[in-house]
């Protein structure tokens, strides 16, 4: 990981509130490998700012934002989360990266441009 995208990943875990702005970028924060991804999703939900994603351990997803629903699949490949939304074919791959603190874990998907999307990760009891 670049220094500059260890930058950015850890702005957006301050935005969340895991990195004290004292600590250095990622100082707690660490990229997912291929087990450690399928580990954390399979049976999970993570919540965004103003969307929510469940992950079933059969390699379906449903996605939800604006009250808009849709069904894709995930999978891992490598070190990396992939995804695949009909009507598409194609499927797109992200590193992942992971901050815990206090018992909440925040997730950031980082594509191939840098892009940054973060998410927490809902506790199973709820």
């Amino acid at each position: 990981m670049t220094h500059r995208l260890g930058l950015a990943v850890g702005l957006v875990l301050m935005a969340w509130g895991l990195v004290p702005v004292a600590t250095p970028a990622l100082g707690q924060a660490e990229q997912l490998t291929g087990p450690e991804i399928a580990a954390t999703l399979a049976g999970r939900t993570v919540k965004g700012d103003d969307w929510l994603q469940h992950f079933h351990a059969d390699g379906r997803t449903a996605y939800s934002q604006d009250a808009r629903d849709s069904l894709g699949r995930w999978s891992v490949r490598g070190d990396q989360y992939c995804s695949q939304w009909p009507p598409s074919e194609a499927w797109e791959c992200y590193h992942m990266v992971a901050e815990t603190k206090d018992g909440e874990t925040v997730l950031v998907w980082i594509d191939g441009a840098g892009t940054l999307t973060a998410g927490r990760l809902v506790p199973r009891s709820e």
